[in-house]
């Protein structure tokens, strides 16, 4: 047992399953940006396996390339690749959302540009077992992300909330927990159980 990250092995005991080693990814040129937690991504992938994820915060896509290694499908969403106030370019220059999954060939990930303030995904509600929110971490974002996660999301499923430790995601956060969520929060991540009752 992996003592130092039991809390992540309890979340995924809680969908009967093993978390994963990070040993056993396939790591290179694993940089900051993508998923910074290598434990995150472990529990990520064992959520993830056999089943369809919607990740909403594609970037480079190499968080997006792990899941589509083991899922059914991946549905990600990111706006393009043009850095503004909300998604600065974080030291990688003229990159293309996706790039790393896309050049892995994964045919199983379906690509949507947009923003998720805006856009309509009612097509794909209640489809999804696991959603991994990476998007904008504003506070506004943050929180809009959530409810619409919620909207994505079957019932038993699990939203994964990244970088919980950013302001604008921790007071998201601490204001949907006033609402009545229960969000606890393991080292980087915050977790959310639609209707507390997982399956899958």
């Amino acid at each position: 047992m992996f003592l130092k990250n039991t809390h992540y092995h309890q979340i995924a005991k809680l969908y009967g399953r093993e978390c994963i080693h990070p040993s056993k990814l396939n790591l290179d040129n694993f940089l900051w940006g993508d998923t910074g937690n290598v434990w995150q991504l472990s529990l990520l992938v064992t959520l993830a396996k056999d089943n369809d994820v919607f990740e909403i915060g594609t970037y480079r896509g190499r968080t997006t390339d792990q899941l589509a290694k083991v899922a059914n499908r991946v549905v990600t969403l990111d706006w393009d690749s043009t850095p503004t106030e909300d998604v600065p370019d974080n030291g990688y220059s003229n990159y293309t959302v996706g790039e790393i999954y896309k050049k892995n060939n994964r045919t199983n990930v379906t690509q949507l540009i947009g923003d998720s303030r805006t856009i309509n995904l009612s097509k794909y509600y209640n489809q999804f077992n696991v959603v991994y929110l990476d998007g904008g971490h504003t506070e506004e974002m943050a929180y809009n992300d959530f409810y619409l996660a919620l909207n994505l999301l079957k019932d038993g499923g699990i939203i994964i909330i990244d970088d919980s430790q950013w302001e604008g995601v921790y007071q998201a956060m601490h204001k949907l927990r006033d609402q009545g969520f229960e969000i606890p929060t393991v080292h980087y991540i915050n977790y959310y159980i639609k209707r507390n009752k997982p399956c899958f």
